[in-house]
């Protein structure tokens, strides 16, 4: 199952750190220029989450956003030619996420864009095939995540924020640095102690906490921790 999840949790402020300062320019000005046009944010598993947080962030700027998995972005057929798309990867490796740039790229939207979280991925060289579309890519500091999305979501969602933030001046503050994760751990436990005897969660979420209820729904499936239903 690759790294201990432990391990990837203490990585977090780290990766967060990280993500504060890393150069963003070129996210900025995908963004900038997608001001006005409908976003559509694609992403699988744990990046479904940075997708609905995209939707999220475009929805403030007064323009229609949309999370969607690549499944569902491929069934739109030629409707994205008047929006702008962004491919959300952790590995860039997933069949699924390269056929729905194939697909974009196909269909060629007003802006497209594919942020992965790794390097040398076989995204990076799908998007070579394709000189119009734009590719960004990062080298986390924690390296590759283990079975679930962790370091690699917190950096997604951070950078995004930030360039959000950026582009059009939004009152986003972020920390300056994240609690460990001894200290979640601890606030959890003692908050929701009783909940962890139970097998069935019903996770209720408004606004904001949407692709928190979304990532608490992957993660739980994905390791077979809970029953969990999001309203």
């Amino acid at each position: 199952m690759g790294k201990p999840y432990e391990i990837e949790l203490r990585s977090l402020n780290q990766t967060y750190q990280w993500a504060l300062k890393v150069p963003i320019e070129r996210l900025c000005s995908f963004i900038n220029a997608s001001y006005g046009f409908p976003m559509v944010a694609v992403g699988s598993g744990g990046s479904l989450t940075v997708a609905h947080m995209v939707a999220l962030l475009h929805q403030r700027t007064g323009t229609i956003s949309k999370g969607v998995i690549p499944l569902d972005f491929i069934s739109s057929g030629k409707s994205i030619r008047d929006t702008c798309v962004l491919i959300l990867s952790a590995g860039g490796r997933n069949s699924d996420i390269l056929a729905a740039f194939r697909f974009a790229a196909t269909f060629e939207p007003q802006q497209l864009m594919a942020l992965c979280m790794q390097t040398k991925s076989l995204l990076a060289i799908l998007s070579k095939e394709f000189r119009y579309t734009d590719f960004l890519d990062f080298d986390l500091p924690s390296g590759k995540d283990g079975f679930l999305a962790t370091n690699s979501l917190l950096a997604s969602v951070t950078v995004l924020i930030r360039a959000y933030k950026e582009a059009f001046s939004e009152n986003y503050d972020l920390p300056k640095d994240l609690p460990s994760s001894h200290e979640i751990y601890e606030q959890l436990n003692a908050l929701a102690q009783p909940l962890f005897e139970k097998d069935t969660w019903l996770g209720l979420y408004g606004g904001w906490g949407f692709p928190v209820a979304i990532d608490m729904e992957s993660k739980f499936t994905e390791a077979a921790l809970k029953h969990v239903q999001i309203s």
